[in-house]
Formats: C-alpha cells, structure tokens, sequence
C-alpha cells in the first residue's frame, strides 16, 4: 500500500508504515503531465518487503483452504474497487490505449478468482 505525503511516501510493510522519498510519474504520450507519484525503493526498503514476505509465509500457508480462498476472494474484490478510475491512471501512466488498461485492470481479479480454484485443486490433490 502506498499513501503519498509532501514529498514522502507512506508505505505499508509487514504491518507498520515506513517512510520513502518519491519521484514524479509522467505520462509517456504528454511529458509535461505529472500523474502522480511514485516510491523510491532503495535496497533497504526492498530487503524489509521481502523479510516481512518471508516472515508472513508460514501464516498463509498453515491457513486452512477456506481462509485462503476467503482471502484470495477479498483480495479480488479490492482489486475490482475504483475499476474506471484505475483503468484511466494506468493509460496515463504508460501511454497507452484505454482498452488495454481495461484488459490489464481486470486481469488482476481474473487470476484472484483463478488461484481460488487451484488452492481448491491443490487441496484435493
């Protein structure tokens, strides 16, 4: 998650909000156009993202298949929140066409729904 503040992002880690400059996003088809901003992720900030993923496996994985389905369907339902507004940041974003933001947008609550049915699957095997 990322909340920007002045000059400084908001990031949440494991649980706990760290602090990250920022640099400015601009829309590759009008380069005087500041989308918005971005996090700078020094090598720190990756180590602790990774660490805190680390630390947080052993929890997901001795959830049971329901729970884990219960997450993976919330997970898409927040996906799916603000669709228009999302589809029209990322063609600002990268340049491109408001169709394949679309497409790209709703990709992420499709593969949700899809690692619902194979921890399903998996469970059963």
């Amino acid at each position: 998650m990322l909340r920007v503040v002045g000059n400084d992002a908001h990031v949440l880690i494991g649980g706990r909000t760290v602090t990250a400059p920022t640099h400015p996003v601009y829309n590759p088809a009008r380069a005087d156009e500041i989308v918005g901003q971005a996090a700078l992720a020094d090598e720190a900030l990756v180590d602790a993202a990774v660490t805190a993923a680390a630390a947080a496996a052993p929890d997901w994985s001795a959830l049971s298949v329901a729970d884990r389905r219960a997450a993976l369907k919330a997970a898409a339902a927040v996906a799916l929140t603000d669709f228009d507004d999302r589809t029209r940041l990322l063609t600002r974003e990268q340049g491109k066409v408001l169709w394949e933001s679309v497409v790209d947008i709703a990709g992420a609550p499709y593969l949700l729904h899809e690692s619902r049915r194979l921890v399903e699957r998996a469970a059963g095997e």
